[in-house]
């Protein structure tokens, strides 16, 4: 599993889960990265977008950050400008935990 912080304006993503069909199409996770000895946690906004949507097929992404709060989802993208020093960067992360929503 691995969760990588894109440059310019696609979203971070999600990628190599074993548990795609957990996820609807669009919903809320809280985040948890541990990243160069800091830990974050963030509840954000997540879509599962379509490879195929005229035949409900989805992409093996889970695309963070576009939907829900706007508080919520500045403050994250604040913390993935930092990192990826204002988006000219690609940065993997493979230390992170999630859990869905209600």
């Amino acid at each position: 599993m691995r969760l990588r912080l894109n440059h310019s304006s696609t979203p971070a993503r999600i990628y190599g889960l074993d548990n795609y069909d957990e996820f609807e199409h669009h919903g809320f996770l809280k985040l948890r990265i541990n990243y160069e000895g800091e830990t974050k946690e963030f509840i954000i906004g997540y879509t599962k977008p379509y490879t195929k949507k005229a035949l409900n097929v989805f992409a093996k992404l889970i695309n963070l950050n576009q939907n829900g709060d706007p508080g919520d989802k500045l403050e994250f993208n604040e913390w993935q400008k930092s990192i990826t020093r204002n988006k000219n960067l690609i940065v993997d992360i493979f230390d992170f935990q999630y859990s869905l929503l209600d």
